[in-house]
Order: C-alpha cells, then sequence, then structure tokens
C-alpha cells in the first residue's frame, strides 16, 4: 500500500483490527486506514452534521482556546489567519475575534466552501481535529504550506497524537468512521523536514510550525 502522505511502500499494520485494516509508513510513520473505508462526500457531510459544536458550548470553547493560547503568542493582531476546516460555526474564527484578531476567515469543504479563501495568502493557519480526516494529506499540505502559508507564517495543528505509550487497539480516536489517518510525533518531524519547517512549539497533542 502506497502511502498517502509521503509515497512510500507501507505495511499492514501491527494492529489489526477487524473488519479495518491499517496501514504504517515505515517513513513518515503515518498510519491510515485502508482507502476503501472512505465515506463518500454526502455521507461524510451527514457525518459533520451530528457535531454539536455551537458557539454556546463552553466545553467545546475550552477545547478550542488550548490551541488558541499556545499560538496566539507568536502572531501579531494585524495578521491575516485562516481556519481551515472551521466546521458548521466557526466557533474558532469567534474565539479569535473576539481576541482582537479581526483579520481570520473560516474555511470548510462542506459548510464554507468559499474557493476564494483558497487564493489567498496567510499569516497563520489553524488546522483544528482537521487533519485527520483528510484523504489525501500530501495534497492537502502541498495546498496548505506551499501555496496559502505565507513565507514567514505559522501553521497550528491540533489533533489526537498516536504517542508511544498509547496502545493503538483501544484508542478511542480510531473509532470515529471519519478519522482515516493517525499522526504519530515522528510524523509532524517528517512534515517539518519535508516543508523545511520549524517546530516552534509542541505540546500535547498540539504542534505549531513556522514557515
Amino acid at each position: 500500500m502506497i502511502c498517502p502522505l509521503c509515497g512510500s511502500v507501507s505495511h499492514i499494520f501491527s494492529c489489526k483490527i477487524k473488519p479495518i485494516i491499517y496501514y504504517e509508513c515505515h517513513n513518515c510513520r503515518l498510519i491510515f486506514k485502508s482507502s476503501k473505508t472512505y465515506f463518500n462526500k454526502i455521507s461524510e457531510k451527514m457525518r459533520y452534521e451530528l457535531h454539536n459544536n455551537s458557539f454556546y458550548d463552553q466545553g467545546y470553547r475550552n477545547f478550542l482556546m488550548k490551541i488558541f493560547k499556545i499560538i496566539s503568542p507568536y502572531l501579531g493582531k494585524n495578521m491575516e489567519g485562516l481556519d481551515f476546516g472551521c466546521g458548521k460555526n466557526k466557533v474558532l474564527v469567534d474565539i479569535f475575534q473576539q481576541a482582537g484578531f479581526s483579520n481570520i476567515a473560516g474555511y470548510d469543504p462542506f459548510f464554507h466552501n468559499n474557493k476564494a479563501l483558497l487564493e489567498e495568502k496567510y499569516d497563520f493557519i489553524l488546522l483544528t481535529e482537521v487533519v485527520e480526516h483528510f484523504y489525501n494529506p500530501k495534497q492537502e499540505f502541498d495546498l496548505l504550506i506551499k501555496k496559502l502559508l505565507k513565507a514567514t507564517g505559522y501553521l497550528g495543528i491540533m489533533t489526537s497524537i498516536l504517542y508511544n505509550e498509547i496502545n493503538f487497539g483501544n484508542w478511542y480516536y480510531k473509532d470515529d468512521s471519519t478519522h482515516v489517518v493517525f499522526f504519530k510525533p515522528e510524523t509532524f518531524e517528517w512534515l517539518a523536514f519535508f516543508y523545511n519547517l520549524t517546530i516552534v512549539d509542541k505540546r500535547q497533542n498540539i504542534t505549531i510550525f513556522k514557515k
């Protein structure tokens, strides 16, 4: 099986959980599902419609505040930002705007599919609970890093990382049927190397890159 991130030959992951087959890339260390399990776009959107991530859910706002608190010290309030995969309600956009970051937009291929936003360049791009949904991660990262991110821009990613101490078979994160790729710490190291990025900050499940 070919890795959808780096293009290397990958092998069946040692943890076999029927009926789903997982693969591991021994180059970038990405774990990924067989593409046979992927939803079509209509079914995928229906799954996301079930998410209840409202403006008024304080628990959800607190969750998103984690990446805001980590990346905001690197940013100026006049910078232009993009929340890529913002979901239906643009809650993270609202958090940034409430803090004085007025030049931030939200893009989502299912709910806010404004293609004009993909023709701009940004000082910072946020990917919060998004990358695990990428059916074509190489294509998505090429778009985000090569095309949309400015020459000295910041990329903030929040996703549950498969740390060495986690038992994949018992890991809740793999059980969401819309999660198709899973990142190890080594995967983000590869990402930084391949795209010539610097990891300026990394915390539990949050990684901040600088171009």
